[in-house]
């Protein structure tokens, strides 16, 4: 069967855009596409070059590292991603069944999502291990790109009268939330470690134990200056 991003049914008509270059759905796909592999093309060096270096790591053992604001909820939300994109991935591999050539457009971009969601929670842990908040400003960036682009799917599918009874349509939906949501623990994130002002020193937390895990979990360039 022939293999394209848009299929090859009548002459490659899927790739007109003489009504307008977002009322073509593959197009709006493919648009779908560039948040993802900005991601994958930020972190990987960071991951593999920036941390490839034993030396260049802050190592903190696990029950003495503070979470950053929204830990917990990032996850939960994570997991609801990768499931739901699961579900847009099957849906486009049954719906390319259907039709004559093979339309990767379909599900290549849920897969690219997929990648790189895994990649977002790789990367957000590394970086909170590390405790270094302002390399979060790439998954800020990625968020909203992603958020913006599902978003313009989303409304595409309500111009051209595909509702809730569309599978295709309700997973979108989803979509949208989940990233609207992600975007927003994001932008707590940053707001809290890295724009707000340091103004003094906290007291660790309780479940930190001896006073000497503070100085591993504390943004860098702090310095804790004993009470007078």
């Amino acid at each position: 069967m022939p293999l394209a991003f848009c299929g090859n049914e009548n002459h490659s008509a899927a790739y007109r855009v003489d009504q307008g270059v977002l009322n073509n759905g593959c197009f709006v796909d493919a648009l779908n596409v560039v948040p993802h592999v900005f991601l994958l093309f930020i972190t990987f060096p960071i991951l593999f070059i920036g941390w490839g270096s034993q030396s260049s790591k802050v190592h903190i053992h696990h029950s003495t590292w503070l979470h950053f604001p929204g830990h917990d909820l990032r996850w939960i939300l994570t997991f609801m991603l990768l499931f739901v994109l699961v579900c847009e991935i099957a849906e486009g591999i049954l719906s390319d069944g259907v039709t004559e050539s093979r339309h990767l457009h379909l599900y290549m971009p849920a897969g690219m999502a997929f990648m790189a969601a895994v990649t977002s929670v790789v990367y957000y842990h590394n970086i909170e291990t590390s405790n270094f908040p302002k390399l979060l400003i790439a998954l800020l960036v990625y968020w909203t790109l992603a958020f913006i682009t599902k978003t313009i799917k989303f409304v595409k599918f309500y111009d051209h009268n595909i509702g809730f009874s569309q599978l295709r349509f309700c997973l979108t939906g989803l979509l949208v939330i989940l990233y609207g949501m992600l975007l927003l623990v994001e932008v707590n994130v940053i707001r809290v470690r890295v724009s707000r002002p340091l103004l003094g020193c906290h007291p660790p937390a309780t479940h930190l134990g001896q006073s000497g895990a503070l100085t591993s979990v504390l943004p860098r360039g702090v310095v804790c200056h004993p009470a007078s």
